[in-house]
């Protein structure tokens, strides 16, 4: 738990954890884009917002931990992209 998430927001270029709705909303609200990990483990609503970011192509998922390089390099080569959608939906 952090209790100044708008300074860290505000000094990061992308957002990297699992897919919780109140921190993927926080990063999209300042145009981040996120790469979230969503494995067998991913709670229903977390699964839910995972699947969503990749659905508006908000940004992407980490499908196993062996997978996290090239997933992570991959979502930096769309990483423009990712931005230029969040501003679109979020007029940010």
């Amino acid at each position: 738990f952090a209790s100044e998430v708008a300074k860290f927001m505000a000094a990061s270029d992308i957002f990297i954890g699992k897919p919780g709705p109140g921190s993927v909303s926080e990063a999209l609200a300042v145009g981040i884009p996120a790469l979230v990990w969503c494995d067998w483990s991913t709670l229903d609503q977390e699964r839910s917002v995972a699947e969503w970011i990749t659905r508006e192509e908000f940004g992407s998922i980490i499908p196993q931990l062996r997978e996290t390089r090239s997933t992570f390099n991959g979502f930096l080569s769309h990483l423009d992209q990712f931005r230029e959608n969040i501003q679109r939906k979020y007029n940010n």
